[in-house]
């Protein structure tokens, strides 16, 4: 959705309109369950962050003083609550890669391994990075943020974004190098 549709539905919804805040339900509960299940690695547990959002999205729109778009302050939410989530229950939980992307069909079963060899070291190197590290990977690489905007939803600064970046990165990196070695 453009700025200017959701500051029309944002303002509908603030004036009461049910089906303008149901539009933008629509229009973002799929992007909320990916981010939540990216960071906290449980569909369910994504399901219900989401669910969340929208509650605590419904109750204090009248609140938002549309200083920053709306998809920001809500990913802002979104992120916070699955931040907390990992937080209070300390997991490092495993990432279905698979089912966040399509496997591409491989060419022949020698790639379906290496691709499956792969998805696992990747899901292992996800599961032991903090909350925020994790985080800041699923909206740069799985959502496809600029890094000024996660900071925006992080509520931190564009250099402490990139740092938690950079450190998942190296991680990445040097499991992987590890691997081939």
């Amino acid at each position: 959705m453009d700025k200017n549709g959701d500051e029309i539905l944002v303002g509908r919804a603030k004036a009461g309109s049910e089906s303008a805040f149901a539009e933008l339900v629509r229009n973002y509960r799929e992007k909320a369950v990916h981010i939540a299940w990216g960071i906290t690695g449980d569909e369910q547990v994504a399901e219900d962050i989401s669910q969340e959002s929208f509650i605590k999205i419904y109750r204090s729109l009248k609140n938002f003083r549309e200083e920053s778009k709306f998809s920001t302050w809500f990913y802002r939410i979104v992120v916070n609550l699955a931040v907390d989530y990992q937080r209070r229950k300390k997991l490092r939980s495993y990432i279905p890669l698979m089912k966040i992307r399509e496997p591409v069909e491989p060419r022949n079963p020698a790639l379906e391994l290496k691709a499956g060899e792969f998805n696992r070291v990747v899901q292992n190197v996800l599961e032991r990075l903090s909350a925020k590290q994790r985080a800041v990977f699923e909206l740069k690489n799985f959502q496809g943020m600029a890094l000024d905007e996660i900071a925006r939803i992080m509520k931190c600064r564009t250099g402490t974004v990139k740092s938690h970046l950079f450190r998942a990165v190296e991680k990445m990196r040097k499991e992987l190098q590890d691997r081939e070695t």
